[in-house]
């Protein structure tokens, strides 16, 4: 009993110092995060992300339990929840829908301290090859550096001239 007690006892103060030092011994759900982006931090980020089409590395910044809602999609209303689903869609975006470019992006941070505002025209290639433009308005509300809920709004999809 007093070797397995010890075991656990080291193994404790190893994983509180391992926490310290920053080397991941520690479960993640203990580890402190190094720095808690502010909401325009994560919203450059998901423009960023959203322009690279890296659906995966949104997954960092989004809540485990976020519900996404993109009120007026081509399928109809769709609310999405969670990472799995959110990625899910973005994926499928991404992989229908090539070269895609943001221009005019505005970031706009509400006075609540935890929405921002994203305005973007995106100009992308169907599955045709031929070029469209669409307006975009992202509503995100961020938490301690995670994206809590987003809604998502497009003006139609209207071919451009290529």
């Amino acid at each position: 009993m007093k070797g397995t007690a010890m075991i656990r006892l080291l193994t404790a103060v190893l994983a509180f110092a391992a926490l310290g030092l920053g080397l991941g011994l520690a479960p993640a759900a203990a580890r402190p995060r190094a720095h808690i982006a502010a909401p325009t931090e994560v919203a450059a980020r998901f423009v960023a992300d959203f322009a690279g089409q890296r659906a995966a590395a949104m997954n960092e910044y989004v809540a485990a339990d976020a519900p996404m809602t993109v009120p007026f999609s081509a399928q109809g209303p769709q609310t999405l929840r969670g990472r799995a689903q959110t990625q899910g869609y973005f994926t499928q975006l991404f992989a229908k829908y090539a070269h895609i470019t943001l221009s005019g992006v505005r970031l706009t941070p509400a006075a609540d301290g935890h929405t921002v505002f994203i305005e973007a025209l995106a100009r992308y290639t169907n599955p045709a090859g031929q070029w469209h433009e669409v307006g975009n308005v992202w509503v995100i509300a961020v938490t301690r550096g995670l994206i809590t809920s987003s809604r998502s709004y497009a003006i139609p999809v209207t071919p451009i001239p290529g």
